[in-house]
């Protein structure tokens, strides 16, 4: 038989009373069922809501500054104090010990009433001299500028500027930027931007950071002209094209050409004339003719005279 048919004469035999009672108990069983999951849920929302509350409400012990310090400075205990603010208003690695900052130097000008992170301080071996503002692989140039060639002494430590290389004089003149987007790192004999500082401040140098391979480029320039700073908004690193310093000027004319000439005619070919032999004649010397003999007689006496011939 099938199951479902012999459940449905099941219930066919069963009273009105009874299947009234059976109804009445099932609503009531589903009905304590509901109502003790809404209990659940409403006991679960309001312990979130409570979480929630305690969260909004919980606060974080942090160290604050009591005075300005420059780039630079040296914490000490006295410039420090704690206080609780909500957690949500604390950085994550704020600090809640001031044992921790002392002794330490800043890496960059702190407002007073600024809570102190471990981002704003340097590390306790870390040098905080000149060579630390260089990044590694980069060299420090330090070339004369002034209220002209400086853009009036608004530069100062941590500009970027363009360098413009400027040669000649009168109609001659020629410019060209021969360095791009350079750090400044030092003007004068300061090297600290000085917060809130509102005024020019002239200067006869500045220091610039620039690879090994720039720094050349940039002392053949100083040699050989006149530098011009043009200042930069702090967000642009635009690079713009760059040359070098001997693009300015003229290049030495090529020397001309030799006119042609026309080749000249073989030389000509004269015979070999052998020397003259030399004969030296011999001189045939004539024998001097023999002496002439005269016989003079004196009586019986006999003379013989010699006469040379003539």
């Amino acid at each position: 038989m099938n199951p479902m048919r012999a459940l449905l004469m099941m219930v066919c035999r069963v009273s009105p009373r009874t299947m009234l009672l059976l109804i009445v108990g099932l609503a009531a069983v589903i009905s304590f069922c509901v109502s003790l999951e809404i209990e659940k849920a409403r006991q679960s929302l309001k312990e979130k809501e409570q979480a929630l509350d305690a969260e909004q409400h919980r606060k974080a012990r942090v160290v604050i500054l009591d005075r300005d310090v420059f780039e630079g400075g040296v914490i000490a205990l006295d410039d420090l104090t704690c206080t609780d603010v909500p957690a949500d208003r604390a950085p994550s690695d704020v600090l809640s010990d001031p044992t921790a900052a002392v002794g330490r130097v800043a890496k960059f000008s702190l407002n007073q009433g600024s809570c102190l992170s471990e981002h704003d301080l340097a590390a306790p071996k870390r040098s905080t001299g000149f060579q630390s503002k260089l990044r590694p692989g980069f060299r420090a140039v330090t070339f004369a500028v002034d209220t002209t060639t400086g853009v009036g002494g608004f530069v100062c430590p941590d500009s970027y500027v363009d360098i413009i290389a400027q040669v000649g004089n009168g109609p001659s003149t020629r410019a060209n930027p021969i360095l791009s987007d350079v750090q400044v790192v030092a003007v004068g004999t300061t090297f600290c931007k000085v917060p809130g500082q509102a005024t020019a401040q002239p200067v006869s140098s500045v220091t610039v950071a620039v690879p090994p391979k720039d720094a050349g480029k940039l002392i053949n320039a100083i040699s050989a002209g006149r530098l011009y700073l043009t200042l930069r908004n702090d967000l642009d690193h635009t690079p713009v094209a760059v040359g070098d310093v001997q693009s300015l000027f003229d290049k030495p004319s090529e020397p001309k050409a030799d006119i042609a000439l026309a080749p000249l005619p073989p030389p000509l070919m004269v015979p070999a004339i052998a020397p003259a032999t030399r004969q030296v004649s011999q001189m045939v010397i004539p024998t001097p003719p023999a002496p002439h003999e005269i016989e003079v007689w004196s009586g019986t006496k006999k003379d013989v005279a010699t006469v040379a011939p003539q």
